[in-house]
């Protein structure tokens, strides 16, 4: 995947703040993110992989996050 368009991808998402979570407060999983952001339809399967992949390293960064924040908190 062309390295920039990933980094465009990835900066879209990021400004859009946390990733969306259920009603029980747990982070969508990547196949529902890429839904919820409209990437299904535009990206090539291996695209989808490698955004899908990247999306589930955001979510496990943000779970870090608020561990330590609770941590420290």
């Amino acid at each position: 995947m062309n390295p920039y368009k990933l980094r465009v991808l990835v900066e879209h998402v990021r400004r859009q703040g946390r990733l969306p979570v259920d009603q029980f407060g747990n982070t969508l999983s990547s196949a529902d993110l890429m839904v919820w952001f409209g990437l299904n339809t535009c990206l090539s399967r291996d695209e989808q992989r490698i955004v899908q992949h990247e999306l589930e390293l955001i979510a496990e960064a943000e779970a870090m996050g608020d561990s330590l924040r609770k941590v420290s908190g």
